[in-house]
């Protein structure tokens, strides 16, 4: 069944995330590298793996355990150095930093500032949010907004979020284009 899948998002380690691209090849992954796999540790192979993924994710102090205390803008293009397509740097209230090797600069995308009820689950909800945005626009900016609006919607509450809320989707719509404003 995941053979037929248009695009994956995993939170795994490399060695798993190794088998699943060898698997399937043709399948866009968004891989964010589990947190007990980003230690320094394991830092060659996860520069030489980056480059088997569409988007790499890791939040801001992951990547510094593999390639020290840089600059976040640095930590991306590292990523893209190492191969690759697109790096998505997340940085939690400070928003994230997204590049690609189609961009010509790094773009910093801030974090909508919604009342923080639990952070649990934002970076999933961010990176949910980015592969379908770009699956859906094929844009890494456009993308990295609709992981933001996702994630501003999940620190809002504990638990999983109900979309049918009333006005969730003009609250959407209202984040996305405060977004497009901004970057």
């Amino acid at each position: 069944w995941l053979r037929d899948a248009k695009a994956l998002y995993m939170v795994i380690d490399g060695q798993n995330f190794s088998r699943w691209a060898g698997t399937l090849p043709q399948t866009p992954i968004l891989w964010e590298p589990n947190q007990p796999y980003m230690v320094s540790n394991n830092a060659s192979e996860f520069q030489r793996l980056v480059g088997r993924a569409k988007i790499v994710s890791p939040n801001l102090a992951e990547a510094r355990q593999i390639y020290g205390n840089l600059a976040a803008e640095s930590l991306v293009t590292a990523l893209l150095r190492d191969g690759a397509e697109i790096a998505v740097v997340r940085m939690g209230h400070y928003g994230s930093l997204v590049g690609a090797k189609s961009m010509k600069s790094i773009a910093r995308i801030p974090a909508v500032q919604v009342e923080v009820t639990d952070i649990t689950g934002a970076g999933n909800a961010y990176n949910g949010g980015f592969l379908a945005g770009w699956m859906k626009t094929g844009d890494p900016v456009q993308a990295a907004r609709y992981g933001t609006v996702s994630a501003s919607f999940c620190v809002e509450s504990i638990g999983i979020f109900d979309p049918h809320q009333p006005d969730a989707e003009a609250k959407r719509d209202e984040r996305l284009a405060w977004l497009e404003k901004q970057t």
